[in-house]
Parts: structure tokens; sequence; C-alpha cells
């Protein structure tokens, strides 16, 4: 939907609830964020060592994206069963993945600085 679909006639209604309730979820995150000192959606792009991180710039864009979309597709009725399989596999399995490699990761980290290793 764009301004000129709206001058001509072609307003779509659900398209304009999707886009005003995104806003409004928007604005209710960034007042929590302004009250609540724990909350900082900046670290939601930050990386471990405190700069912005490209691979969680993409991801949560994605995620943004990807909801838009599974959220569109659902009002308009033309979400397929295959449509939401992929995205459920994204959201849920990347994280779960990342984890799994994560711990891995740490085992192995730890194997090579065993403090009471001794060395021959």
């Amino acid at each position: 939907m764009t301004i000129i679909d709206c001058l001509y006639g072609r307003f779509d209604p659900l398209s304009f609830v999707l886009f005003f309730g995104t806003l409004m979820l928007l604005y209710i995150l960034w007042r929590v964020q302004k009250s609540v000192n724990q909350v900082d959606f900046v670290d939601l792009v930050l990386g471990a060592d405190g700069k912005a991180s490209w691979s969680k710039m993409t991801g949560i864009g994605g995620f943004f994206i990807g909801t838009w979309i599974v959220t569109y597709e659902t009002l308009h009725d033309k979400l397929s069963d295959f449509m939401f399989l992929s995205y459920f596999a994204v959201c849920v399995g990347s994280p779960v993945a990342f984890g799994i490699i994560n711990r891995g990761q740490g085992r192995e980290q730890s194997k090579e600085c065993d403090p009471n290793e001794r060395s021959p």
C-alpha cells in the first residue's frame, strides 16, 4: 500500500490496521524503555564488544520483516502452511541452533584453558 494507492481508491483497511498497530507497539516499547532503567533495546543490536553487530542487526531486521509478512498474509487469508512452518523454523530454530553452537564452543574453550592441567 502506497500513498498513490490511497489516492486512487485502492485503500486497504487491514493494512492500515496493521501499520497503526505496529506504530502503537513501537510507541509502547519506547515508553517502557524511557520509564524502566533495566530495559535497553539497543542491546538487541550490540555485540559482546559493545559495538553494533551486523549479524544481530540482520537477525532483528529479518525477524521484523518476516513477522510483518506473516501477519499481513494472515490478515488477508493468504498464509499457507509452508510459509508459516518456514517462519516458525527460522524464528525458533535459529536461536536454538545458535545456543547449541555456543554451548559447544564454550566447552572447547574450557578444555583449552584448563588451569589444573599440567603441561609435559
